[in-house]
C-alpha cells in the first residue's frame, strides 16, 4: 500500500511527491472540493475518502466525481471512517474498491481493509 498524506501536504509539496517517483495516496476529508484533487490524478495511486459519521454521504458522490468525470483508475479507492456493513453494496456502486472498517468490530475484534 502506497504511503498516504493530508490534503495539505499534498497541495504544498505536489512537486517533491512527484519527484519522489514511489506510489503516493491521500486521505481527502469530504469538505474538500474534487475538483482540487483532479490537477495530482495521474500520480495518484489511492484515495482515500473520510465518513465522518455513517450518515454523511458526501464521499459517495466525492466517488462518483473521481470515477465518472475525472476517470480516476487509481489501485484502490477506499472508504474511511464510519462505514457500516450495510453500505457496502452502496461503495460498490459508488465507484470504492474497499473500506478500512474502522467503524466497526467483527466478533469483538476490529477489522482490517475489506475489499469491495
Amino acid at each position: 500500500m502506497p504511503p498516504s498524506c493530508r490534503p495539505t501536504r499534498l497541495l504544498a509539496d505536489a512537486r517533491d511527491l512527484v519527484l519522489r517517483q514511489a506510489p503516493t495516496g491521500v486521505i481527502w476529508p469530504n469538505d474538500r472540493k474534487i475538483a482540487e484533487l483532479a490537477p495530482y490524478l495521474d500520480w495518484i495511486a489511492l484515495v482515500a475518502l473520510v465518513f465522518p459519521t455513517f450518515r454523511d454521504g458526501r464521499a459517495y458522490s466525492q466517488a462518483r466525481l473521481l470515477r465518472e468525470r475525472y476517470q480516476f483508475r487509481g489501485e484502490l479507492l477506499r472508504a474511511t471512517g464510519q462505514v457500516l456493513r450495510d453500505q457496502m453494496l452502496f461503495l460498490h456502486r459508488a465507484g470504492f474498491d474497499a473500506s478500512s472498517d474502522e467503524g466497526f468490530r467483527c466478533g469483538g475484534v476490529r477489522r482490517g481493509c475489506t475489499p469491495l
